[in-house]
């Protein structure tokens, strides 16, 4: 008898582990059940926000129509949107300073808020409410204008408080919408958790795309976003990172925000 081959049962249990470990991997690499789940669950809360930013600068006035993807998260039309493509900061040459050098922050402002639901042609318009500049967030809100029974039929707010429990090491979603013009599809990009960090606020450190962010269940995990966290950086070039504010920080800021849009409509 060879025995330098390993016996009859020896092999089995090799072919068995070894199938095993192939199906754990074809598994981990198909996600087809969470995008349709994605799409069929939340694409009610994804909407579709247009704009108009205004520039002014040496004494010239520019207008520009833009877009960003909200989020509804409450039954009463609070939309959260990405504050830094909603009114960005640059750094421009400034033409009155003696230093050719020089430069000055340039913030475009947005105004003229106009909300689309996939499926209908006609905008519901909102207002600016808030933002939470730290984090890189925003508040839009569904003007009184438009009906709440309205605002149940077009949309589905995202839950706040389902559990979730992302961890380094795992994966995560990203749900958006195609532009209305290109049909306003759903659609999932995954992203990867890669860390923690305390600075500029507790959160975790993540890859992927901005906005609303599930986990695999399907379950709302947090709002992604791009912060700068140095604008001199290294080499010159502002340091950023992609920060994942996690969804009890979400649902506690929303609160906050809500108050100040009751107070707001308050005569």
């Amino acid at each position: 008898m060879d025995r330098s081959q390993p016996p009859c049962s020896q092999v089995a249990v090799l072919l068995a582990l070894l199938a095993i470990s192939g199906q754990g991997h074809a598994a981990d690499s198909d996600f087809s059940a969470t995008v349709e789940r994605l799409g069929a669950e939340h694409a009610a809360s994804i909407v579709e926000v247009r704009f108009v930013q205004t520039a002014e600068f040496a004494g010239m006035v520019q207008r520009l129509d833009a877009l960003v993807l909200g989020l509804v998260v409450s039954a009463d039309g609070m939309i959260l949107v990405p504050e830094q493509l909603l009114q960005p900061e640059f750094e421009v040459s400034d033409p009155s300073a003696s230093d050719p050098t020089a430069l000055m922050t340039l913030r475009l402002q947005a105004s003229d808020y106009r909300v689309f639901v996939n499926g209908r042609s006609e905008p519901l318009a909102a207002r600016y409410v808030t933002r939470d500049a730290d984090r890189g967030i925003a508040w839009l809100k569904l003007s009184a204008s438009v009906a709440p029974a309205l605002v149940r039929q077009l949309m589905q707010p995202v839950a706040l408080d389902q559990p979730c429990t992302l961890v380094p090491g795992q994966r995560w979603f990203g749900l958006w919408r195609l532009p209305a013009r290109q049909g306003g599809a759903p659609n999932v990009a995954p992203g990867f958790v890669g860390g923690r960090t305390a600075f500029p606020f507790p959160a975790l450190a993540v890859s992927g795309p901005v906005g609303a962010a599930f986990d695999v269940t399907g379950a709302f995990c947090g709002y992604v976003v791009n912060i700068t966290v140095d604008p001199q950086g290294f080499g010159g070039q502002p340091w950023q990172e992609t920060l994942m504010v996690d969804a009890d920080t979400i649902k506690r800021l929303t609160r906050t925000a809500a108050g100040v849009a009751g107070a707001e409509a308050t005569p």
